[in-house]
């Protein structure tokens, strides 16, 4: 999918003299992401035509622009904001990153665009649902002594960074609903020469298992830490009052693909029967 496409979609509301903007009030966009760039390929008549074309022409890979941690498409909901006066329904879902090694700036802009947005429909809306989840493909958040990562998945932080405080910012006098899935949680395994005292693990937000210890008398540790705590759950909960059905919860609802590798076969284009000898 392309910018473009989705804009010719959602219309232009500085160009469309009949924008609809004032008529639209269901929005859902569900994991938008755009197509790699590709440069320097020859004119093909089919798609199969393309995907043929990679098999003796190995170094035609290299023309493929590696989009792995930036084919959200971030900041389309920018030429919106404010035009949207009807809008009852908002629905945003996108696939996330749990690994600060992954991290784009794309993604800090994208959930910067959406805080943006979210905050000039506060007037009009009914329903909000908001979902992020780590692709698929890729690993669960489960880190161990060797991978040096923050104390939150980055996805867990753009939303507390940028989401949260529009959802408490202001009086949400229209809304009945409001949904959250997704925003987790980090588990750590460590090795401890010593624990620290009992106090310092009471912490509610941050769970500590005792796995056992090594031959060298570490101790082994797992160590969970939440990133969307009670503390802020409630703070929500309270802003929003007793007329909103709030509901926030770890799990999501579907699977999530980023297409962080990307080849041929990774970009919709039919298979080429192949007889192997």
């Amino acid at each position: 999918m392309t910018f473009a496409f989705v804009k010719r979609i959602l219309g232009d509301p500085s160009l469309d003299s009949d924008f609809h903007g004032q008529r639209l009030t269901h929005l859902h966009l569900d994991n938008l992401l755009q197509w790699p760039l590709i440069k320097n390929l020859p004119d093909f008549d089919h798609l199969r035509d393309l995907r043929s074309y990679f098999q003796p022409h190995q170094e035609a890979q290299d023309l493929i622009i590696p989009w792995r941690d930036c084919r959200s498409m971030a900041g389309i909901l920018d030429p919106y904001i404010g035009h949207y006066s009807a809008l009852t329904t908002l629905r945003l879902t996108t696939v996330g990153k749990w690994d600060t090694s992954l991290h784009d700036p794309k993604y800090n802009y994208m959930y910067s665009s959406w805080a943006s947005f979210l905050d000039s429909v506060r007037g009009s809306l009914r329903d909000f649902y908001f979902e992020q989840g780590i692709c698929k493909n890729s690993y669960s958040g489960y880190l161990t002594r060797f991978t040096k990562l923050g104390p939150t998945r980055p996805m867990d932080h753009l939303f507390l960074k940028w989401i949260y405080p529009v959802l408490i910012k202001a009086a949400w006098t229209k809304l009945i609903s409001m949904e959250i899935r997704g925003v987790g949680r980090r588990t750590e395994e460590c090795r401890l020469q010593t624990l620290p005292p009992e106090e310092e693990r009471s912490d509610p937000e941050v769970e500590w298992r005792i796995l056992g210890r090594t031959q060298r008398g570490e101790y082994k540790v797992e160590i969970t830490r939440i990133a969307f705590t009670a503390a802020l759950r409630e703070e929500l909960a309270v802003h929003l009052g007793d007329r909103v059905q709030l509901k926030i919860e770890e799990l999501v609802e579907r699977d999530y693909e980023e297409g962080s590798v990307i080849d041929s076969w990774d970009m919709g284009i039919p298979a080429v029967e192949m007889v192997y000898w």
